[in-house]
């Protein structure tokens, strides 16, 4: 067959599959042209689940009698004019498809009148042969669009059609998302002449419990950040009010309804560990960014976009959401004690689901080794509330050992421990909180294992990371100890810089740590660490600065719960010779009897 240009039908038909995929489909593509038009109010009616019938009604600034012909042409749009347009597209459509694509797998008629306009006019078009009839008529400001026997001249994509509930479902959630994204819009659902849902012009926070259940925003931790032109503001709902199904996820961009991989994947790991697998999240996210750093044309539904900066947007979303979630634990501790032991660190865009597992039967995950699941089963909720009443086991150079956690009794449990065994103590004694098995039972603070840990990281780290948001700090140090702090911040790998200003005061800007050490709350850590340097008699040692940044994340449990049991896995693959060199001088010999009994 010879190379030909395909007839203006056949194209339209061939575009019709990416714009038209369902009823819901056109419904979008029409209410979006709405907003666009800047309509306040839109009706929209659907008959038979949109197998019949979608008509929608708004009060916009309407198309002039001369343009509505060409408004029904492929192409053909008032948005967009050069291609310098196309990088700073700040309207819902742009294409210019829609109209003709919906006219050409449907009978369509639309209706509009400008305000300047003193009389309407309608024009027709259906099917293959797009011939377009226009006629006087009577409406008010705004348009109408109606579209009836969707795929009427196509039989084999109208089999391809769901039921009526169906389809009526995803267009119900479809407007959903549309009245998240446009609160300024009242927006009315009628189906089979019945009003399925009414949302009139309101705040945001009303809007958000119209469509997500009464009492969604009092659940909700608030997020309200801005880093560099890039706003976010956000929902989340708090980690005990989790949900089995992903049915209130919602997220943004720029007014845009978006299931965009990237901003899902870094809403996912703030979440992390802070509820189990099984069950979801609620959140409502929208994102402001320039236009000229998003693309918004690359997916024929404009579902996706593509940021100029996605690494940025990515940690930004990451770190905004991680740290609203964590404030929510401190404010809320009692509530959410059971979720203590999880954790929430990792490094950049790690894939959720890449896990492998070491000879010892423990599971790499995220640069780090966790437990997943003990032998008896128990999922990650469970070891957590179990951890609280009875505390975890870990072997010596063998892996992991779980060992089985009885249920919160009254009476007295006697447990033995083997030989190289630990067990992480519910209370702490004068300081320690690790009970081990070796030729005597001891005990012995956890910090000692975390810093050699920290260290070991470091050293597994090929390279530093940029923090996001470097941390800046006021503190004069005497000028003896300013060679000394150079040297130290050299070996624990964080690039430090000094700025005296003009009244003297010096600033330390940390900008860079190890990569492998890059999800550690440095906002909070960095300030006191510096200050426990200053009160230090002696010279810093490598040892000083990473004793002092496990005992400062000790005031923020989760993270140093997590970093705890981290270490301990850590400690568990070193040789024995190993492990006593490193605990031999802060073991204290004590005689304890172990019960497990209901806090």
């Amino acid at each position: 067959m010879s190379i030909q240009i395909l007839s203006a039908q056949l194209a339209n038909q061939i575009a019709a599959g990416e714009v038209v995929e369902r009823p819901a489909s056109i419904v979008k593509e029409l209410v979006e042209n709405s907003i666009d038009a800047g309509a306040t109010k839109i009706d929209i009616l659907i008959e038979q689940g949109g197998h019949k019938r979608i008509t929608i009604v708004d009060n916009g600034c309407g198309i002039v009698k001369e343009e509505l012909t060409l408004a029904l042409s492929r192409h053909a749009t008032s948005k967009i004019s050069s291609i310098d347009d196309l990088t700073n597209i700040a309207s819902l459509g742009f294409r210019g498809e829609a109209l003709a694509s919906i006219s050409s797998v449907a009978r369509l008629t639309l209706t509009s009148k400008p305000a300047f306009q003193s009389e309407a006019w309608q024009v027709h078009c259906e099917g293959r042969d797009m011939d377009v009839i226009m006629n006087p008529a009577a409406h008010p400001d705004g348009s109408t669009v109606d579209v009836v026997d969707l795929f009427y001249n196509t039989p084999a994509r109208r089999k391809f059609l769901k039921t009526h509930k169906t389809e009526f479902t995803h267009i119900d959630e479809l407007l959903k998302r549309i009245a998240l994204a446009s609160t300024q819009v009242g927006i009315k659902l009628t189906h089979n002449g019945k009003v399925i849902r009414h949302t009139p012009a309101q705040t945001i926070e009303k809007r958000i419990d119209a469509i997500c259940g009464k009492g969604f925003v009092a659940d909700c931790v608030p997020v309200q950040r801005e880093y560099q032109g890039i706003k976010i503001k956000a929902w989340l709902t708090k980690p005990m009010v989790h949900r089995n199904q992903n049915d209130t996820q919602y997220t943004f961009v720029n007014g845009r309804m978006m299931r965009d991989k990237l901003i899902n994947h870094a809403i996912k790991q703030a979440y992390e560990g802070l509820i189990d697998s099984q069950f979801f999240p609620g959140y409502v996210v929208f994102i402001e960014i320039p236009f000229a750093e998003v693309d918004v044309n690359v997916h024929p539904a404009k579902h996706e976009v593509r940021f100029v900066n996605s690494r940025i947007v990515h940690d930004f979303l990451y770190q905004s959401m991680s740290e609203a979630l964590h404030q929510g634990f401190d404010d809320h501790a009692a509530t959410v004690h059971e979720y203590s032991q999880l954790s929430v660190d990792h490094d950049y865009i790690v894939p959720l689901e890449q896990q492998s597992t070491n000879p010892s039967g423990v599971q790499s995950y995220l640069g780090g080794s966790v437990p997943q699941t003990n032998q008896s089963g128990l999922s990650a909720r469970q070891q957590a509330t179990a951890a609280t009443n009875y505390g975890v086991m870990h072997t010596g150079p063998n892996g992991v050992d779980d060992t089985k956690v009885n249920e919160p009794a009254c009476s007295e449990q006697h447990q033995s421990l083997t030989a190289g065994q630990i067990l992480i103590l519910n209370t702490s004694l004068n300081g320690c909180d690790l009970l081990i098995q070796s030729k005597h039972l001891q005990v012995c603070s956890s910090i000692p294992v975390i810093t050699q840990y920290l260290h070991a990281q470091m050293i597994q780290a090929e390279t530093q990371q940029p923090l996001l948001l470097p941390v800046s700090v006021n503190m004069n140090f005497p000028e003896a100890k300013l060679t000394s702090l150079e040297t130290v911040f050299g070996c624990v790998q964080w690039e430090v810089e000094r700025i005296v200003t003009g009244n003297h005061t010096q600033k330390w800007i940390l900008k860079k740590v190890p990569s492998t050490m890059r999800s550690l709350p440095w906002s909070r850590l960095f300030g006191q660490v510096l200050t426990r340097l200053k009160l230090l008699q002696q010279e810093p040692t490598r040892d000083d600065v990473y004793t002092f940044l496990v005992e400062e994340l000790q005031h923020i449990p989760i993270q140093y719960d997590s970093y705890r049991h981290l270490a301990l896995i850590w400690f568990g693959g070193l040789t024995s010779a190993q492990q006593n060199a490193l605990m031999k001088s802060h073991l204290l010999p004590v005689q304890l009897t172990l019960c497990n009994a209901e806090a």
